[in-house]
């Protein structure tokens, strides 16, 4: 499929789906309307992996995994909190597939609970794992340990999935009923025989109710008759003099060792102070054409997202028109207090409860940024985003899984003001980033939450769906 300039995601139900404009049938509270598509846009959408959605480096995985196994031992049946226990260990087996301590944990509750054929899909996953694990580390790089290690591994795996298969071939006849006909079915896909049976149903009507929808436009790209490369080379010069500015202003008050996150926020309430002062954005923002230019980008994709919630084009534009407030953000890497190593600084998970659409345009974009990180609603609420200390706490399972954006420079990301987000990280410093900062600007266009909470998506036909196309239907102008 060919690339996109832009695109509508949804986050929710544990899968990310790239919607567009096009298959958009939105109810709102007071009416049900169908957004027309524009004719590049095809009536098709494309099932996100969960590892493309959220990729995790090994440590990340082991840490995930370590946290959930940590709260599932807290859990206890005895006291009516066996199922919470239960859902965290699936998320350490999700976080880390091969890991030993969870796996044999997941396959010996399984048995327990009479469901071998359970068992047999997570050793499965786990074999793949630990395939994926040798096929990027093997060869010449890895080391005779770590080959012994991914030796023994494969064959404790291998021993837990002879006892499921065991436990599987005594099942009593119904519950072996389904696996003849997939094994069939299976067989006449590798021999190219009929369906064997299997019925060719037609494509289903899909419904995604209770949508969260995510809007990203590549600006460089395509930026409607602006030139946006020259949006960012004023917009970073003129943050990295406010920048320094503030960073100046912090060390003549004693305040010189901020940690880069500290410094960020400080940079933010000296934004914040400059316009609840002179009513308006710091002039050297202000007075830039290019700036402008921005702000007035961001409120057209603004009523273009209110749009997909269901209002008419003069409602969404109106809604579009109301106090929208701006600010700079810059994320560093920088040594710590103690001289240790380099530490990125973070945005940690927040929403805005007076904001109907919350987003971000990138202006700087080194290589070792760190990314923008959604929460699933269901495991990290919205009004989760206001009590203290919950920015470190882990979303609660089955719906742990998050969604990250990979920044790029010129892309503009908005979504719903309720939605749980954060900025992770910075990594290692890239060589080609060369000092460079990670420069963006994020918006919060005031108004209700209900505005974005009720969007509900209809006719989706998935691409490369098992199933016949269905006929297409015009979409009424």
């Amino acid at each position: 499929m060919a690339a996109k300039r832009s695109g509508f995601w949804t986050v929710g139900g544990g899968f990310v789906l790239g919607i567009l404009l096009g298959i958009l049938l939105q109810r709102s509270l007071h009416s049900e309307v169908v957004v027309p598509a524009p004719a590049a846009c095809p009536p098709t959408a494309a099932v996100m992996p969960h590892r493309d959605a959220r990729p995790l480096s090994a440590a990340d995985s082991e840490t995930l995994a370590s946290q959930h196994m940590a709260a599932a031992a807290s859990l206890s049946g005895a006291r009516g909190q066996g199922r919470e226990g239960w859902l965290q260990l699936l998320a350490a087996f999700d976080a880390n597939p091969t890991d030993p301590d969870v796996v044999s944990n997941l396959c010996e509750n399984y048995h327990r609970a009479r469901f071998p054929e359970l068992a047999e899909d997570a050793l499965q996953r786990t074999l793949a794992a630990l395939d994926s694990v040798d096929g990027d580390s093997g060869g010449a790089v890895a080391t005779a340990g770590a080959l012994a290690g991914w030796q023994a591994a494969r064959q404790e795996v291998s021993s837990l999935m002879r006892q499921a298969l065991a436990a599987v071939a005594a099942l009593p006849k119904y519950r072996q009923r389904g696996r003849e006909m997939a094994a069939a079915a299976n067989t006449c896909a590798a021999t190219g025989c009929a369906a064997g049976g299997q019925p060719v149903l037609p494509c289903p009507r899909i419904t995604l109710p209770f949508s969260t929808a995510v809007a990203r436009w590549d600006l460089l790209r395509d930026g409607g008759g602006t030139d946006f490369a020259d949006v960012n080379s004023a917009l970073y010069a003129a943050s990295l003099r406010a920048y320094a500015q503030v960073q100046a202003a912090e060390a003549a008050a004693g305040r010189g060792r901020l940690s880069p996150t500290d410094l960020n926020h400080a940079l933010f309430r000296w934004q914040m102070g400059v316009l609840e002062a002179t009513g308006d954005y710091w002039e050297g923002f202000s007075e830039l054409p290019q700036f402008t230019a921005l702000l007035r980008t961001m409120q057209r994709a603004a009523e273009t997202m209110l749009r997909a919630h269901g209002f008419d084009e003069r409602t969404a534009r109106r809604k579009a028109s109301h106090d929208t407030i701006f600010w700079v953000s810059v994320h560093t890497l920088a040594q710590d207090a103690a001289g240790g190593p380099q530490v990125g600084s973070v945005h940690e998970a927040h929403n805005t409860d007076d904001s109907r659409i919350g987003g971000v345009y990138y202006v700087s974009v080194p290589k070792s940024s760190g990314r923008l990180e959604l929460f699933d609603p269901r495991g990290k609420p919205p009004e989760s985003a206001a009590m203290g200390g919950s920015a470190k706490v882990p979303p609660r399972p089955p719906f742990h899984r998050t969604v990250t954006v990979a920044p790029r420079e010129g892309m503009l990301v908005l979504f719903p003001g309720w939605l749980v987000h954060q900025v992770l990280p910075s990594t290692k410093p890239h060589p080609e980033d060369s000092g460079r900062y990670r420069v963006s600007i994020s918006m919060n266009l005031k108004g209700e939450w209900q505005d974005t909470s009720n969007l509900v998506i209809d006719n989706v036909t998935i691409a490369d769906a098992a199933c016949l196309p269905a006929v297409p239907v015009p979409v009424p102008a």
